[in-house]
């Protein structure tokens, strides 16, 4: 008779094994969702303080973007505050992001265009199209001004 044979018989050790695989997998994730949060609350604590006015003292989620080698973001990570939202995430390559309001979320992409992301509903709207690297400068009063031109926003 194998090990494995006798392993599989043994109902107990197999019992064992899984409860056991169970319970690291459970630490692990709680223990990464830990991570997340620290990350994304010291990020919110260097923010300057015109973006954490855009944001809002009713923040509901806490943000931290994730570099590549290049420290280019390839990433950008939302963890809801409480468990109310869920926890979302926007993978692509962002060149530059404003907060505009405490869930709405805007950001360009070298050679592609802006973008708005909604926290609230996780959708990506496009809002300009283009060949350009957009640089956004501020968001005021539903304006969003970039390079040298600006867009309302509803």
């Amino acid at each position: 008779m194998s090990k494995v044979q006798r392993y599989l018989e043994n109902t107990n050790f197999v019992a064992r094994l899984q409860i056991d695989s169970v319970f690291e997998a459970e630490c692990k994730r709680v223990q990464k969702q830990n991570e997340e949060l620290e990350m994304a609350k010291q990020y919110q604590e260097n923010l300057d303080e015109q973006t954490k006015e855009k944001i809002g003292e009713n923040i509901n989620y806490y943000c931290y973007p994730e570099l590549d080698d290049n420290g280019s973001i390839y990433c950008m990570r939302f963890i809801s505050e409480s468990s109310n939202y869920p926890n979302r995430e926007i993978n692509d390559n962002i060149n530059d992001y404003l907060w505009i309001s405490n869930n709405n979320f805007v950001y360009s992409k070298k050679g592609k265009g802006i973008y708005t992301y909604n926290l609230d509903n996780g959708i990506v709207s496009r809002l300009v199209e283009g060949r350009k690297d957009y640089e956004l400068k501020k968001y005021e009063d539903g304006i969003l001004y970039y390079d040298d031109k600006q867009l309302e926003i509803n």
